[in-house]
């Protein structure tokens, strides 16, 4: 597990999704929690890019926090201000534009001890945090 915070910082493009899982799985040594955070980081990354409306100028970034009991994973978008909802069973749906959201965040609802999406000035933060890596 890792015990420093590390930060990545990506270009708002398809293959990030694919950088951030590679970047964020070093650092989890047992095989299923990598396989459990590859699939949350995906989805956050993919909410971002999705949602965000992001042109490739624009970035995500990606953080890591060790923590006594695992592992909590941020990703930032530069999108404007997201309008984040409460939707059935704790699950946050993302409408930027109207349409209806994926099942992305309601994976990560799921699949995460616990999460959250906030907006900030200029963007969103969309974190979990998953037990059990050592």
């Amino acid at each position: 597990m890792p015990t420093t915070p590390t930060t990545v910082v990506l270009p708002a493009v398809p293959a990030s999704a694919a950088a951030a899982r590679r970047q964020v799985c070093a650092q989890v040594e047992d095989a299923e929690a990598a396989e459990t955070v590859a699939l949350l980081v995906s989805e956050l990354v993919t909410v971002a890019l999705v949602e965000g409306e992001l042109t490739p100028q624009d970035t995500i970034t990606i953080h890591t926090d060790p923590l006594d009991h695992g592992l909590r994973v941020t990703v930032c978008d530069t999108a404007m201000e997201a309008e984040a909802r409460m939707a059935g069973h704790g699950a946050v749906e993302v409408h930027r534009h109207g349409g209806p959201g994926g099942l992305g965040l309601k994976i990560v609802a799921r699949l995460a001890r616990r999460w959250g999406i906030t907006s900030s000035h200029p963007g969103t933060r969309a974190w979990f945090e998953v037990d059990g890596l050592r």
